[in-house]
């Protein structure tokens, strides 16, 4: 029998495409923050939120552009009044975060069973759909939907990390953005095998 060493770090892989590179894409959403589900105008931005990535090689300019729940009605305009840059620009792999500030109808439910729409401008107006993403689950108090890694198709519910990368939870804080997420193992003791030890 031949015994090799094993290895004292393993990667989790490479770093999956992004799932669209032409557009904006929904990265991240929090349909049940603990403040309040649909915030108060002005200052600090507050109410339910939805982050917007930019996987695209130039910046793109999302003034006009409509968020909506499942309903055609319920629309959510981005202006620099509800974003968290302050600025509808958003550069190449940047993200910024548009909040629902005291919007009286866009709702994302909280018991799930809807969806998040990004469109060009409202549907009236002939508004093309940017991305959506339907979600079906309850959303806890403050658990967001997010991509992980961001703008990739993995959907899951981690701690909320709005305007921040969606890749912390798997990787550790040092590894850089586009690097892999390695992890370090432990020093395992010798196996004994029949009297003897092989390492």
């Amino acid at each position: 029998v031949t015994f090799r060493d094993l290895p004292t770090q393993i990667s989790c892989g490479p770093r999956q495409p992004f799932e669209q590179t032409g557009h904006i894409v929904i990265n991240e959403f929090m349909p049940n923050p603990a403040s309040s589900t649909i915030g108060f105008a002005g200052l600090p931005l507050d109410g339910q939120w939805v982050e917007l990535f930019n996987p695209t090689a130039s910046s793109i300019n999302v003034a006009g552009y409509v968020l909506y729940d499942n309903d055609n009605s319920h629309e959510l305009p981005i202006t620099v009044s509800n974003i968290s840059t302050g600025s509808t620009l958003i550069p190449s792999k940047g993200r910024a975060v548009v909040y629902r500030e005291g919007d009286a109808d866009f709702n994302l439910e909280v018991g799930g069973g809807d969806s998040v729409r990004l469109f060009t401008t409202t549907i009236g107006l002939g508004g093309v759909l940017v991305d959506s993403h339907t979600y079906t689950a309850d959303s806890p108090v403050n658990k967001s939907f997010a991509r992980i890694p961001d703008g990739t198709a993995n959907w899951i519910d981690p701690d909320s990390t709005p305007g921040e990368p969606n890749y912390f939870f798997f990787e550790s804080f040092d590894a850089l953005p586009d690097g892999l997420p390695v992890v370090t193992l432990p020093t395992l003791p010798p196996i004994e095998i029949g009297g003897g030890f092989a390492k």
